[in-house]
């Protein structure tokens, strides 16, 4: 499956929409499979025992910015490298996320370097994007 994935917030330019880090750099449709598996009720609920939510934050073609749950920059960045620290404890969400995101996982790296690459590189992206002005965003996840 072929997917996007872009930082996006209101008042965003088309300059910055068409010049941002590469995120994911290895694979758009990993990431967009796994953003779709999360917004299952029993793994939203997993994240948000362990204050990840600000990872479910995402829109789609037809979504309205009205109907985004917007996230800062900070707190986008803060959940991904968090679900990274408890990924190296195999915590049981940190499992129950990378379980999620090894469905449709490249392997051209074992899955959970695959899914911590992709973390650290969500969270350079989501202070990219507060360099650039951004007090609040998601993630435009197309297919």
């Amino acid at each position: 499956m072929a997917a996007t994935v872009l930082a996006y917030w209101p008042d965003i330019t088309p300059e910055q929409m068409s010049h941002q880090p590469a995120f994911p750099s290895n694979d758009c449709a990993a990431w967009a499979s796994w953003v779709l598996e999360m917004q299952k009720q029993e793994n939203q609920t997993v994240l948000r025992k362990e204050g990840l939510e600000a990872l479910l934050s995402f829109t789609t073609e037809g979504v309205k910015d009205e109907e985004v749950t917007w996230v800062t920059p900070d707190a986008l960045a803060a959940a991904a490298l968090k679900l990274c620290d408890l990924l190296a404890q195999a915590h049981p969400a940190a499992q129950c996320a990378l379980q999620a995101y090894e469905l449709d996982a490249n392997g051209v790296q074992p899955v959970e370097e695959e899914f911590v690459t992709d973390l650290q590189e969500l969270a350079a992206l989501a202070r990219w994007a507060k360099i650039q002005g951004a007090t609040r965003m998601t993630l435009a996840v197309n297919w």
